[in-house]
């Protein structure tokens, strides 16, 4: 009898031990699916830019300038640089404004509807390029006489698409009134085949 009732105990104890080892795996395995999720979320926000090449001289002697401007002002210095290639009357154009990470988003790419080219490369800080042209051949076209992508290609994490980027309208259904906004920029145009300051605005 006694044989019997210390293999019931025992398995009694090896039950309680495998439950125990089931529900310390269980958490385990939870856990590591958090920390995984957390980690993909993470590196899920942002945009991996191509590198462009500035081969017009002008230009790029221009950007330099802009950039040294923007480092060299305390007020600036947490400063995203940022040009614009549009245009102004039929002539390609470049606009050069800087400003802070957190609002870059929501005021320069995806409220005014921008499409984002890449970066430049410079001894101090990274170039946001960005467009109002629409159709990559015709970005092309147009601006490969002054920079060309390269192969490399670097992440940014303060460029993301906005959760909140679209107001929410009162309960009578009016939507919002539009946010005016006027930032500091610098334009410079291409015309007689040179880059020559059109004007600015401060």
């Amino acid at each position: 009898m006694m044989p019997i009732e210390f293999i019931k105990q025992s398995l009694k104890k090896r039950d309680r031990i495998v439950r125990f080892l089931f529900l310390i795996v269980c958490i385990l395995i939870t856990n590591a699916c958090l920390i995984v999720g957390i980690l993909i979320l993470n590196n899920s926000r942002g945009f991996s830019l191509q590198q462009f090449e500035v081969k017009n001289p002008q230009l790029d002697s221009i950007i330099h300038s802009f950039v040294d401007s923007v480092g060299k002002i305390e007020d600036l210095s947490n400063d995203i640089p940022i040009m614009l290639l549009d245009h102004l009357d039929s002539v390609p154009a470049f606009y050069f404004i800087s400003d802070q990470k957190e609002g870059m988003s929501s005021m320069y790419i995806f409220r005014p509807n921008k499409r984002i080219v890449g970066y430049a490369k410079t001894k101090n800080k990274d170039v946001i390029i960005l467009t109002s042209i629409n159709s990559i051949y015709d970005f092309e076209k147009e601006y490969y006489k002054f920079l060309i992508p390269t192969n490399h290609t670097k992440k940014f994490d303060f460029i993301y698409f906005p959760d909140d980027m679209y107001c929410i309208p009162d309960e009578n259904g009016i939507p919002c009134f539009p946010t005016t906004f006027e930032p500091s920029f610098k334009v410079f145009i291409y015309k007689n085949d040179k880059i020559e300051l059109y004007g600015y605005s401060y």
